[in-house]
């Protein structure tokens, strides 16, 4: 598979440490206005009692009535807040811009790949001209390695057979790292990119998110190249 390179136009916007502090100053924003806003309505509701007519009360059940009506409003304004958000999300920098994205194959950094028991699993590592010697370490879901081989310094894309000490692996999600030596010298180590079929696009609280084979999430910002699925 032929990767062509992805360029993330808005790497921050699907950040979630960007996308955090908007919602946190919105939110603060809201909840400064609701305050105003019950402020004033008991600052109204303590005026009509001060000025009711001792001997003709307002009925309890009024004041409840009065309060229930505030509490629906306020309701209804943060429920259309969230609702104007939503649509602007879908409409502009949103899900939308990845619909073709689906179907396609996504490398991505530093996350781990699928392999569904048949086909290899693919991965690129960086390279490093100062190593001598690549060594893989596949690793699964709980961290466990499960085999090691030696690769090619290239960043080409390279494939896992998919066995495991001469047996074919369980089908499942597997961290495939480098480790860089130059003879007995160790110079670095790397989680590779990995390469899935998009399933899904989804919209999180943070921005998009895609849905690959075998339950992987990955932030779109992550995807530095995109194929046709063979």
């Amino acid at each position: 598979m032929q990767t062509t390179p992805v360029q993330n136009s808005q790497p921050s916007t699907f950040g979630a440490s960007t996308a955090a502090a908007p919602a946190a100053s919105d939110a603060a924003s809201d909840a400064a206005l609701a305050a105003v806003d019950f402020d004033n309505f008991l600052q109204l509701l303590t005026t009509q009692l001060r000025n009711q007519d001792p001997l003709s009360p307002l009925d309890s059940a009024d004041f409840v009535a009065q309060l229930a009506s505030f509490s629906s409003v306020e309701q209804i304004v943060g429920t259309n807040k969230r609702l104007d958000a939503i649509a602007e999300s879908l409409a502009g920098g949103g899900i939308s811009q990845y619909a073709d994205w689906i179907g396609r194959e996504a490398e991505t950094t530093a996350t781990p790949g699928y392999f569904d028991g048949s086909a290899p699993m693919r991965f690129r590592v960086s390279g490093d001209v100062e190593a001598t010697n690549v060594e893989i370490v596949i690793a699964d879901s709980s961290g466990a390695e499960i085999t090691r081989f030696q690769a090619k310094n290239t960043d080409a894309i390279q494939e896992w057979d998919g066995l495991a000490s001469g047996a074919p692996a369980q089908p499942g999600v597997y961290t495939v790292n480098a480790t860089y030596t130059n003879g007995p010298d160790f110079l670095r180590a790397e989680t590779a990119a990995t390469i899935g079929v998009v399933n899904e696009v989804r919209l999180a609280e943070t921005g998009p998110v895609l849905n690959l084979a075998g339950g992987i999430t990955v932030d779109p910002s992550k995807v530095t190249g995109l194929g046709s699925q063979n």
